[in-house]
């Protein structure tokens, strides 16, 4: 058990840290190795063709993971929670950032452009390099670029700062007055020092907020004018959850809380003198949160969204990140 433990961990340059328990250092090794595993079963050749079925590489995976865990003692709920799973989960990362392209099939094959984007301790391979210099949660990284682009470009989003996101989003022009009954409504407080999640009320505080229905999912942007008539904007529903835009209200949560001075927080807690533990007051939108997969691991099983650890080399991209949407930083010197 243990030499096999001790391969994926040289193979992939995973260290336990400090502390760390058995547990939780098997569990972070059998998540990248997992991933690794469904990226590698996508250049599987069928009909002449490279790529695989979505079902049977869910099949191939589960069996690797029933390895794991009768050989590792790899604990199963780490990886599946009621109806998620960490195969689907992966794969839909790995779709939306690139890694894998869907062809007429509807198989799944292997990136094979060779695009890496610099991040400060290495370069984010999307695909399966040829030499792994180290692996952080879903992500691949090499010491070397090759066909380098820009991390805004191929993964980011704009720069905008908060206050211009917000003058584009709150054109009065784009509003109008609506027979919407207010009883039916709460609105966003972004003066609360308090998570987005719990800044909601049945009044409105700040001329500019969103306000949401719950029994009919519903959600707008709104304009409070001086007479405390209210113009509404639309805010577009995602039917995907899982796709790269989804959860993009979010971002705007993050920038009307900075603009008011209350913005949400990010703990860096330093564990030794190579990883961090990031504590997020918040769940990010789709597109970041699929970053943070891309470089450091749920910390305890794969589906936690607030807690993540990765190492220190990596961090200062994951703040500028973080900065971008909204988010304030804090760097705590002690593990906590």
């Amino acid at each position: 058990m243990f030499d096999l433990l001790r391969t994926i961990g040289n193979e992939l340059s995973i260290v336990r840290y400090k502390g760390e328990s058995d547990s939780d250092y098997c569990y972070r090794l059998c998540y990248s190795a997992l991933a690794l595993s469904l990226l590698y079963s996508a250049r599987s050749v069928e009909g002449g063709r490279i790529g695989i079925s979505k079902k049977a590489q869910t099949e191939w995976i589960q069996r690797i993971q029933a390895e794991f865990e009768k050989h590792l003692n790899l604990e199963s709920k780490r990886f599946t929670r009621d109806s998620n799973s960490f195969i689907i989960q992966c794969r839909k990362a790995y779709e939306e950032t690139g890694y894998l392209t869907t062809d007429d099939r509807g198989f799944e094959a292997i990136a094979t452009y060779g695009r890496t984007v610099s991040v400060g301790c290495g370069h984010l391979y999307f695909g399966i390099p040829g030499k792994i210099a180290f692996s952080l949660g879903l992500g691949l990284y090499t010491t070397t670029p090759q066909n380098e682009a820009s991390l805004f470009d191929v993964f980011l989003r704009d720069t905008l700062t908060s206050d211009e996101y917000i003058s584009g989003l709150y054109n009065p022009l784009d509003f109008e007055y609506r027979d919407i009954d207010q009883s039916t409504l709460e609105f966003f407080n972004p003066t609360l020092k308090k998570p987005p999640s719990s800044s909601w009320g049945t009044e409105i505080r700040t001329r500019r907020t969103v306000a949401r229905n719950r029994a009919f999912n519903t959600m707008y942007r709104i304009i409070c004018e001086d007479d405390s008539r209210l113009l509404f904007a639309d805010i577009a529903n995602i039917a995907d959850k899982d796709c790269l835009a989804s959860y993009e209200t979010r971002r705007l949560l993050f920038a009307l809380k900075e603009h008011y001075g209350e913005p949400a927080v990010a703990w860096f807690n330093k564990i030794d003198d190579t990883y961090y533990e990031i504590k997020l007051s918040a769940q990010l939108p789709t597109r970041e949160y699929y970053f943070l997969l891309l470089s450091s691991w749920p910390k305890g099983d794969a589906f936690n969204r607030i807690t993540f650890v990765t190492t220190a080399g990596i961090l200062p991209t994951i703040e500028m990140m973080l900065q971008n949407i909204g988010i304030r930083t804090l760097w705590r010197g002690n593990y906590v």
